[in-house]
């Protein structure tokens, strides 16, 4: 998204919102930002995810959700979400 143009970027993220919500009967109301790395989304792109209607989403960058996200990140935390991978041979 981060190499898209300005309309580029808020369409595929808008089209893609709609796309969703038609589709399925019980649509996520989370974003999920393709690749998710910190250089592939900015905040024009947690403008568009806010102008599709949704307050959040997740990143691919590691970390987990703390209490102190908001005040660490400001108030748009609920949009860079961060995640970690689930070692599936844990066991």
């Amino acid at each position: 998204l981060s190499r898209c143009t300005d309309a580029q970027s808020r369409r595929e993220i808008v089209d893609s919102v709609a796309v969703v919500r038609k589709n399925l009967e019980r649509p996520s109301e989370v974003f999920c930002y393709p690749v998710g790395r910190e250089q592939d989304f900015g905040s024009r792109e947690m403008e568009n995810v806010k102008a599709a209607g949704l307050s959040m989403a997740i990143t691919a960058i590691p970390g987990v959700l703390r209490q102190d996200m908001a005040a660490r990140h400001g108030v748009d935390w609920a949009l860079k979400i961060p995640r970690f991978s689930y070692d599936d041979r844990a066991g």
